[in-house]
């Protein structure tokens, strides 16, 4: 029996997602190699680099959270709550966390936040394609509390407050 609903799953991450969406989870991270890591040359400050990732954040939720309510309007009255949940997560919320993960390196973090900003979004993404993985297996997996709670606490110590809230 499921403990959380994915819908929860997706209230939950819709801090770490941003605009994109239609292709698959795989399809998206195929690209993440590219931009895995934050050590492009940079010139941002660390005050701007956080600013600027807390705005990518704070906009995919907003965006993502009018996707999500229209969707839910729009969906068939045969398809069940649950259902609709675990298919907007795979195919509009997934791709956006990627796509907000991407955006976040390719604004090149300062040298003082390179490690720890490479370090989470390796950590974001090995944990958002688990989750891919579990609910494309089996779409009324269990998916625990918050799969997504260590990422959500690395947001926050590093100052990515809109990502981890």
């Amino acid at each position: 029996m499921r403990r959380v609903t994915p819908f929860i799953v997706l209230v939950v991450l819709t801090p770490v997602a941003c605009g994109g969406g239609g292709e698959s989870a795989s399809a998206s991270s195929s690209r993440s190699s590219d931009t895995n890591s934050s050590s492009k040359s940079n010139t941002l400050s660390e005050e701007e680099f956080l600013e600027q990732a807390n705005k990518i954040c704070a906009d995919a939720e907003e965006e993502l959270s009018e996707r999500s309510g229209d969707r839910l309007l729009d969906r068939p009255e045969t398809q069940g709550v649950a259902e609709f949940q675990v298919q907007f997560f795979l195919e509009e919320t997934a791709p956006a966390i990627e796509e907000q993960l991407n955006e976040i390196a390719e604004l090149g973090a300062p040298d003082e936040l390179t490690d720890d900003i490479d370090k989470f979004l390796e950590d974001a993404r090995r944990a958002l394609q688990d989750l891919v993985e579990q609910l494309e297996d089996d779409p009324e997996a269990d998916v625990g509390d918050n799969p997504f709670s260590d990422i959500a606490r690395e947001a926050q110590a590093l100052g990515l407050d809109e990502c981890a809230a």
